[in-house]
């Protein structure tokens, strides 16, 4: 079993991300970590056997408390920046 991390799960790119592996989710242990809540999103995670945290990975005591007796074999990292024109 596996364990992987998509981090900034809720929005577009890393929904696309969960999607990809929504398949393998049966057989692998697969956190997404968010720090936005939108529970539609929330709730296709857990009905494709994901887990949810809700935490901001800058927050890194957050995330060390987190991953602190977990070794994951995948770590996706999605970071987006707010752009205006």
């Amino acid at each position: 079993m596996k364990k992987i991390v998509i981090t900034g799960g809720i929005g577009y790119i890393g929904t696309e991300l969960c999607k990809i592996y929504s398949g393998e989710s049966w057989n692998n242990q697969i956190t997404v970590i968010d720090n936005r809540f939108i529970s539609e999103r929330v709730n296709q995670l857990r009905n494709w056997n994901m887990n949810f945290v809700h935490a901001d990975i800058r927050d890194s005591d957050a995330v060390k408390k987190y991953l602190k007796y977990s070794k994951f074999k995948k770590f996706y990292g999605v970071k987006y920046k707010k752009c205006m024109i």
